[in-house]
């Protein structure tokens, strides 16, 4: 759980350190932190932006699918998606 905790606050921190993103501090800033990286005109914050919706797509089906089989591969891709982001972020703060 602390992973995604993490992974939140590093995108949180690059979007209101580097781009002014304004948050409200509301169950509404997961939305928003998403739609700020997915409404940028590069192709890295998209990236970003899609990756975070996958991953949340993913947990979301953990936590309340009833049908939903945790096999190692959904871990899998999760953790390579959540890499992704980080190798995404790193690069725009280059």
């Amino acid at each position: 759980m602390w992973r995604k905790g993490l992974l939140n606050v590093l995108c949180v921190n690059h979007a209101r350190g580097n781009e002014q993103l304004v948050l409200q501090r509301t169950g509404g800033d997961h939305q928003r932190v998403l739609l700020h990286y997915r409404s940028r005109p590069d192709r890295a914050h998209r990236e970003i932006a899609e990756l975070l919706f996958r991953l949340r797509r993913l947990r979301n089906q953990a936590d309340y699918d009833d049908q939903m089989q945790a096999t190692v591969t959904s871990v899998y891709i999760a953790l390579r998606r959540a890499r992704q982001v980080l190798a995404s972020l790193e690069t725009l703060q280059t």
